[in-house]
């Protein structure tokens, strides 16, 4: 049986933690008899110890944990795990959903699920071309017809600013880039709900097929791809 006791107010004062995770340059006061029974990441960490700091154990994270230990960590002292993802980035809930799975974290994960579904639904403000990919990316992971659906639905909404950004670009896959031009002629005939929000539909110059009225004469540059 879960303990009802309320203990958020240690996570936000780290009264009585004794013990301190360090990950990618960033600390996170935190308590033993909490976090450890819950984590084997942590577990495993804490069998190797480094020097201790004002009384605390100190353990390290891997860097590859980054972008989800901090919600991790959050959520053993939150009753409410939907609200972790409130004002949380595309890359920290990716990267909590991956440590979720990896931890059997069973609330952290569906809370992380939905958060995702919650970026289809363009209800998580402003957020990047980058970061959307990543999650698109960790979507497509899943599996599921539900989460898969989703990905289609916010790969049809950030294509075009994904293919105007350098970077984001280059995270692009072909097969990503021909399912958008694929589905640019049907989608001009009859708009799709995933489409609500999107500015410009219209694919950039250096991605238009050969037959846009856009560009009758235009030619594919050598460094598209």
């Amino acid at each position: 049986m879960e303990s009802t006791v309320d203990i958020r107010g240690l996570w936000y004062d780290g009264m009585s933690a004794d013990l301190l995770v360090l990950c990618e340059k960033k600390e996170y006061s935190c308590h033993k008899c909490i976090v450890l029974p819950r984590s084997k990441l942590l577990r495993a960490a804490a069998e190797h110890p480094r020097k201790k700091k004002k009384g605390k154990t100190v353990i390290e994270i891997h860097r590859k944990h980054a972008e989800g230990i901090e919600h991790m960590l959050w959520s053993m002292y939150e009753s409410n795990p939907l609200v972790l993802f409130e004002d949380a980035k595309p890359e920290a809930i990716a990267g909590t959903f991956k440590l979720a799975v990896q931890e059997d974290l069973k609330a952290l994960k569906e809370a992380a699920r939905l958060a995702m579904l919650r970026l289809a639904d363009g209800k998580n403000g402003t957020i990047d071309e980058v970061s959307i990919l990543k999650v698109i990316a960790e979507m497509r992971g899943m599996g599921t017809k539900e989460m898969l659906e989703k990905a289609d639905e916010l790969e049809v909404k950030w294509m075009p600013k994904a293919m105007k950004n350098p970077i984001s670009r280059k995270m692009l896959s072909q097969e990503a880039i021909d399912r958008y031009f694929a589905s640019v002629e049907p989608r001009k005939k009859t708009k799709r709900p995933a489409e609500d929000g999107l500015e410009d539909p219209t694919p950039p110059p250096a991605y238009r097929p050969k037959s846009d009225p856009h560009e009758e004469r235009f030619e594919w540059p050598e460094d598209v791809y």
